[in-house]
């Protein structure tokens, strides 16, 4: 996680949303498209683990500020829903930008052409959108620990769309297995979890073993290694429907 956020002002010229909306609006496809759809690809088999628990320069930023720092959990379960209007927005903007660019018209991978004619801007101002953003979700961890990632964040609803398709599919791929019986209530799952959602009640909500369903879980392992009785545990197998 630190060495994402201290190399974030590099990251953030490779892979930003921000590109991803404003080639699209421009007609071009970005690098930052190309590792968002891969991404998507890899969540089928391995969820949020890989993207969102490990290789988002923007998630890392929440955990160290809002975690690591301010130590502040994001807890209204309500504000989580705003995320799929933001998802709307992000979906519908790309789908309108298609149509109105006629497709895909080139590749800029990191969309630094001299003039991105639609939105009438040129680098310089791509990369002052791209900061602010980053300021942005910075600025959005006073609210808790991966605020943004839990309330706005639209690449997570296209994430947990490709995990239920995995799920409905029944492709293997990697989930959190629960041991109800090894669970002594300490809640240090509960605390580690930098979503800030109640893991110990997911793992005693039945009396058997099986996979923790919640689609703000972004696979991060922090409960597995929490857990000092091996109630949790990370399992690759064909996901329950």
């Amino acid at each position: 996680m630190l060495m994402l956020v201290i190399f974030l002002p590099i990251l953030m010229i490779i892979y930003s949303p921000v590109k991803i909306v404003l080639g699209s609006l421009n007609g071009v496809m970005t690098f930052s498209s190309v590792i968002f759809i891969s991404w998507m690809i890899l969540s089928i088999f391995a969820g949020r683990g890989v993207s969102c628990g490990y290789l988002c320069p923007y998630g890392a930023l929440q955990e160290v500020m809002g975690g690591w720092i301010l130590n502040r959990k994001a807890k209204s379960s309500k504000a989580t829903k705003i995320k799929y209007l933001s998802f709307a927005c992000f979906l519908g903007l790309i789908i309108y930008s298609r149509i109105a660019m006629g497709g895909v018209r080139g590749f800029d991978p990191l969309l630094i052409s001299s003039q991105l004619n639609f939105v009438g801007i040129n680098s310089f101002g791509v990369m002052f959108i791209v900061l602010i953003f980053m300021v942005g979700v910075g600025l959005f961890s006073l609210l808790g620990n991966r605020a943004f990632c839990c309330y706005l964040c639209p690449q997570a609803v296209f994430l947990n769309i490709a995990n239920k398709i995995s799920r409905f599919i029944r492709i293997p791929s990697l989930t959190i297995k629960a041991v109800p019986d090894n669970c002594n209530d300490c809640k240090l799952c509960n605390h580690a979890c930098p979503m800030g959602l109640e893991v110990e009640s997911m793992v005693n909500k039945t009396e058997t073993i099986h996979s923790l369903d919640n689609s703000d879980c972004i696979l991060c392992g922090d409960c597995i290694r929490a857990c000092k009785k091996e109630a949790i545990a990370y399992s690759f197998n064909i996901p329950e429907k």
